[in-house]
Parts: structure tokens; C-alpha cells; sequence
């Protein structure tokens, strides 16, 4: 098995899912620094027992401390995000007829907040991906190695789960691979639980990589009044507990861990997982061959589990 093939099984195996102590304690400390209250307090006191923060209670406490601190980047970037301004790019999507006109509204949004091409979407054969390069942000702390990985690796959830939260359902049917610049020889941190498909480590520039196929198909029109930054943490919260005990558990191989998701989440032709892998099936079957594996053999794997 490669390193790579080592930190993907890690990942999938990794529990429970949570923002690791390093992370954790920085966002305690700004936690304090902002004076949150309630039973925020009961997060952070339970942070500082057992080394970590639930990564749920992480998007929380980050929620209370944007707002608190009137910075929606909590002071990850050196240029201020007022609080609205989520609110403000989802407002930009009552249009949409795709979910990739939302990844180009929003990639175009962000980008013109944030002062930089720092988000684009590429169209590769039959994939469809939401990229964020990362490599001239403002970090506050650039040198923070960790804090900036983690950083980013958060954000890829809080945009994954704009587009849950814009088209229910069609994200998450769509979404084929993530992959983060963190390189394939550093441990694999508990969060990286959150995703149900492969994490490909040491990329150039971090990718949400969906089927074009799903990506390209036509959505309701957003209902402007219940999309805002609250109703996406919420989002991002609620999948955090629907991601626990995903069925690619421990899987090493790409092509295969992604056949056993659209299995066990209702698609269970060969034809149409292909379709929603963004694949012909020739070359569907031709992976799973270099795999040792079959179509059949993983349908009848996942039913079995069932």
C-alpha cells in the first residue's frame, strides 16, 4: 500500500470527528477573547478536558466568535469579512438554474470580497470542480503551517455545504473526491472524517471535485429568504452527523470507495453509478479491474453490509 493509499485509510477510519488539540485550543482562546457566553462555555470547557473540540461545536463556536469579533474569517485572513457577507454572496444566487452557475457566482463573490483569484471552477472531462488556491491569502499566520491546513480544510466543508444547503441532496450525490494540499506524509487529522468520499493529499490547490453530470442538472430556484451563514453552519452540522459510520469505511481504492458510496446511498445500476462517477462504463469497469474488484462483487458487498 502507498503512503497515499495509507493517509486515505486513516481518514475513513479516523473517529471521532474533531478538530484535533492545536486547532482546538486557538479557537478556545479566541472563544474567551470574544467573550462568548451560554453554553458555548460548556464547548470550551469541554475542549480544555479532553484536548479537542467536536468538529460540530467547532463550527459553532466559530459562528458565535464571527460574529462576536465581527469577522467572518475569525481573524484567519488579514482582510476583514464583516458579518452579512455569506449573506451577501448567497444573495447573488436566486438565478441560478445549476449548481454550477452557483460554484461560478460564488467562486466570482468571494473572490471580489476576499481581493484575490483565489476561487475558480474547472471543467475537466467529466468532472466539475470547485478550486481554491490558497497559496498568496492573507493569512494572518501564514507560518502556522497546521493552522493554516486546518483552515482550509474547514472552509472546503463550509463550501461544500453551501452548495448541500442550495441544492438539497444533488451535492452530496455529486461529489466524487476531495483534495487538500496537506502532504501525504503528515498524520491525517480527525476532521478529514467529515468526507464520505476518497481525500487525496499533497494536492496543488484544494478541489471539491463533483460529477459534471449531476453539477449540470437543473435546480429549483433558491429561496432567497433561507439562505444565509447561519442556515450553512447549520448545514455543515447536520452532515457532520449524517457523515458518522460512512459505508467507504477504510477503503484505500479511489474508484472502488466511490462505487460503494453511490451504492449505499440508493444507486445501485452500473450504468448510473458511472453516470454519476462522470464515467463511461468501460472505463468504470476497467478501474475496478485494476482495483481486484467488480461492480457486481461491490453491489453485493454493500447489500450484504446493508
Amino acid at each position: 500500500m502507498s503512503q497515499r493509499e495509507n493517509a486515505r485509510a486513516r481518514v475513513r477510519g479516523a473517529a471521532p470527528v474533531g478538530i484535533a488539540p492545536r486547532a482546538a485550543r486557538a479557537l478556545v482562546e479566541l472563544a474567551r477573547e470574544a467573550g462568548v457566553s451560554g453554553t458555548e462555555l460548556l464547548m470550551v470547557k469541554s475542549a480544555d478536558e479532553a484536548g479537542q473540540i467536536e468538529l460540530a461545536d467547532y463550527f459553532r463556536l466559530q459562528r458565535k466568535i464571527a460574529l462576536a469579533i465581527a469577522d467572518e474569517t475569525c481573524r484567519q485572513s488579514a482582510r476583514q469579512l464583516l458579518p452579512g457577507t455569506t449573506d451577501f454572496a448567497l444573495g447573488q444566487v436566486s438565478r441560478a438554474a445549476t449548481l454550477d452557475d452557483v460554484m461560478r457566482i460564488l467562486a466570482r463573490a468571494y473572490n471580489l470580497l476576499h481581493g484575490g483569484a483565489y476561487n475558480r471552477v474547472a471543467r475537466l472531462r467529466n468532472r466539475i470542480d470547485f478550486v481554491m488556491d490558497d497559496r498568496d491569502f492573507p493569512y494572518t499566520d501564514p507560518d502556522d503551517q497546521e493552522a493554516v491546513w486546518t483552515a482550509a480544510e474547514c472552509v472546503q466543508m463550509f463550501v461544500h455545504g453551501m452548495f448541500s444547503l442550495i441544492a438539497p441532496g444533488l451535492a452530496e450525490r455529486g461529489l466524487l473526491e476531495v483534495s487538500i494540499r496537506r502532504p501525504s506524509g503528515e498524520p491525517a487529522p480527525p476532521h478529514l472524517s467529515f468526507w464520505s468520499v476518497p481525500v487525496r493529499f499533497g494536492a496543488s490547490a484544494y478541489r471539491l471535485e463533483y460529477s459534471a453530470a449531476v453539477v449540470c442538472e437543473k435546480i429549483a430556484s433558491p429561496d432567497p429568504a433561507k439562505l444565509s451563514a447561519a442556515a450553512v453552519y447549520q448545514r455543515v452540522i447536520d452532515m457532520i452527523g449524517e457523515n458518522r459510520g460512512s459505508p467507504n469505511c477504510g477503503l484505500t481504492d479511489a474508484t472502488a470507495a466511490r462505487v460503494r458510496v453511490a451504492i449505499a446511498t440508493g444507486e445501485v445500476e452500473q450504468e448510473g453509478v458511472a453516470e454519476r462517477l462522470g464515467v463511461s462504463v468501460a472505463t468504470l469497469r476497467r478501474h475496478l479491474a485494476a482495483e481486484a474488484t467488480s461492480f457486481r462483487a461491490l453491489r453485493r458487498e454493500v447489500l450484504d453490509e446493508a
